[in-house]
Formats: C-alpha cells, structure tokens, sequence
C-alpha cells in the first residue's frame, strides 16, 4: 500500500471570482460576523466548498456562521482570498475610523510574483 502523503491532493473546491465590496454594503453591517457572512454569500460558494478549504470542521463552520463560535483570525486572509472579496478587512478599518487604499494592483503583485519565481 502507498501512503496518503505520496499522492498529490486534487483541490476540493473553487475560488470565487474577485468582486469590489460597495461602501455601503460595508456600512450596513452590524458585526465582524456579519462582514464575514456577507464575505461568504457575495463569493457564491456553499458552506462545504469553504470549510473544505479552510479545513475547518463543517459542524465548526455552522457554529462559526451562526456567531455560536469564533472564526480564526489565522484564516480570515484565507477566507478572503478563497470567497474573492475583502468585506471583512473594510469591515474592521470603518469600525475603527479608518479607510484603506491598495498598495499595489493585482496585476503588479503579479508581476512581482512572477519575477520572484524566475530567479
């Protein structure tokens, strides 16, 4: 027998396409769960696709999304880059006053990515 670790894992799911968050939808959330629960339903993936990634267990997942637990900060940048929207990074700097601006675009990230990978 061959183990586990000898083949590759096939990816159990998809990431969301990129979308803008307006201001607006930013504002009309009550709480970091709140902004993580409109992360999550503005991705389109369903709640296996996204536990399955994040490797947090399903029955944590529902306890996660109904506030009956807390989400791992570890795994927020995660979550974000899997649904495909910031929602709750915008959530937590217009809570606290603040407004965020992109340091570099996606295409130069890229870029940078790219050139790092080739030397």
């Amino acid at each position: 027998m061959t183990a586990v670790a000898d083949h590759p894992q096939l990816a159990l799911s998809r990431r969301a396409v990129r979308v803008v968050v307006s201001p607006d939808a930013i504002a009309a959330q009550p709480s970091l769960l709140a902004a993580i629960n409109l992360c999550v339903t503005l991705s389109g993936l369903d709640d296996t696709e996204i536990c399955l990634s994040l490797e947090i267990q399903p029955a944590q997942w529902s306890r996660i999304r109904h506030g009956d637990a807390h989400f791992p900060p570890n795994k927020l940048n995660d979550l974000m880059d899997l649904c495909g929207n910031d929602a709750p990074l915008l959530w937590l700097a217009a809570s606290r006053g603040f407004g965020l601006h992109l340091l570099k675009s996606e295409a130069e990230r890229r870029a940078d990515e790219a050139q790092a990978e080739a030397i």
